[in-house]
């Protein structure tokens, strides 16, 4: 009975648990976000104090609060498109199979040609003053092929600083985020959690609606295992509407 559930006392708390999202506003099922290590809601309070005059040694005659924010901080371990998508506002787009072709560029010995696109292959490098009269380089004793493009030996042997080159090869398809080219997104967000310290009884929350911020850092090389720490925070729902109902968010106990 509900009666019963609202009375217990010793409840021990030890969550583990799942995180659900969708686009708010939406008809899409919210779906999986991965491996969540932390997350916490916390919440900002605005709070008015009228002082006590009327007597000595002052005091707090009348105080008023109200909810300033709610927030929602998750640190997710799973980097994936659509994680690092939202955290970095990008606009994801997928890029098919396909070819560069005669991609110009000066030597420098010892620089990067960039082509573009994640590991070329079928690679041909030409040299010569125009794409059309430019004769192959051989790849031995010239550059090495590398996830970015080709990097120029140093000790190059038939290249010199300054010499034109020329750049064709082929590459699979792949995913180019756009950083910042998004808007920032609303979602609605679910939590599926299971408390250990208390014979593993489910307890799910429900955030209506919230905004996610970007990111606070991006790890690039950081010697440990990459997460993304994202924040988001909690905004009107006009859906919930009724006496007792939150425009926010709910927790379910069983």
């Amino acid at each position: 009975m509900t009666t019963e559930l609202s009375k217990r006392v010793f409840v021990p708390s030890m969550m583990t648990g799942r995180f659900y999202v969708a686009t708010y506003g939406s008809d899409a099922i919210p779906l999986p976000i991965g491996n969540v290590l932390e997350a916490t809601l916390t919440f900002e309070e605005d709070v008015q104090q009228s002082a006590d005059m009327s007597a000595k040694g002052g005091g707090v005659n009348y105080e008023h609060r109200r909810v300033k924010a709610g927030k929602l901080t998750i640190k997710v371990s799973d980097l994936s498109p659509t994680n690092m998508a939202r955290a970095t506002r990008s606009l994801t787009r997928e890029i098919d199979a396909g070819t560069v072709t005669d991609l110009p560029f000066t030597a420098v010995l010892g620089g990067l040609l960039p082509a573009g696109v994640p590991n070329l292959g079928a690679v041909v490098l030409k040299k010569g003053a125009t794409a059309l009269a430019a004769t192959t380089v051989a790849m031995d004793g010239n550059y090495e092929v590398r996830a970015a493009g080709l990097y120029l030996l140093p000790d190059a042997q038939n290249i010199a600083d300054g010499d034109k080159l020329w750049l064709s090869g082929e590459h699979a398809a792949h995913l180019s985020l756009e950083v910042g080219a998004a808007t920032s997104s609303e979602l609605r967000l679910i939590f599926e959690g299971l408390n250990e310290a208390d014979d593993d009884r489910p307890v799910i929350l429900e955030i209506y609606r919230a905004s996610s911020g970007l990111a606070k850092t991006l790890g690039l090389l950081t010697g440990k295992l990459g997460t993304l720490d994202i924040e988001c925070t909690l905004l009107t729902d006009p859906t919930k509407v009724g006496s007792g109902i939150s425009k926010y968010a709910a927790i379910k106990l069983a």
